[in-house]
């Protein structure tokens, strides 16, 4: 197996684990979790979800056992650069399990709040009010720099965009459901970063 290869079948493990780890504590939130409102603000259609995840998974698997075919869409990196995605996905990955272990059942795939939550400051969020944002980021430019993919980095700049804006309205309801317990929580927190790195 060639070196670039290898990167792609290991980014491929990698991607796949980091879904069936979401996956496996998202589904248990819905199981176990509390309610979410009637009408979940922020909550994607599921044509939307899968018209992305079909979209995200075919050009992986394609750039992977079909280079040719998506050839265009390519960026010649350095190979030390693919290995720096390479790490920075299995951080990604490994920081998805950490954070999903630590929010458990609170974790909804609205910016709604679940009935019943609790506010969750410990493990990554300890330090970062939104850790599956910037987990989630991570993943998807580790696997730009991994792949050289023009479609991937512009999508990294639909993120940067999207991605403040969804966090606005989810802490908007963060603030609504614990109070004063949030605000104090913000001023110790960075937003996405550690706040002595970046703070918001």
């Amino acid at each position: 197996m060639t070196q670039g290869r290898f990167v792609n079948a290991a980014a491929v493990a990698l991607f796949f684990a980091g879904i069936v780890i979401s996956g496996y504590y998202r589904a248990r939130a819905d199981r176990e979790g509390g309610r979410l409102p009637e009408r979940p603000q922020g909550l994607p259609s599921i044509a939307a979800r899968l018209a992305f995840g079909i979209a995200v998974w075919g050009f992986i698997l394609v750039q992977h056992f079909a280079p040719k075919l998506v050839r265009w869409s390519f960026i010649e990196l350095p190979y030390a650069v693919r290995w720096l995605g390479l790490g920075l996905l299995t951080l990604a990955v490994a920081g998805i399990w950490w954070t999903m272990r630590n929010i458990g059942t609170n974790v909804s795939p609205s910016t709604s709040t679940r009935a019943d939550a609790v506010l969750v400051t410990d493990g990554p969020y300890r330090w970062v009010r939104h850790p599956i944002y910037t987990l989630g980021f991570l993943l998807f430019l580790s696997l730009a720099l991994i792949v050289g993919s023009i479609p991937f980095f512009v999508l990294l700049g639909f993120l940067i965009i999207w991605i403040p804006r969804r966090a606005s309205r989810e802490e908007a309801n963060l603030i609504a459901s614990y109070g004063d317990a949030y605000r104090q929580y913000m001023t110790r927190t960075g937003r996405f970063l550690p706040r002595f790195a970046a703070g918001r």
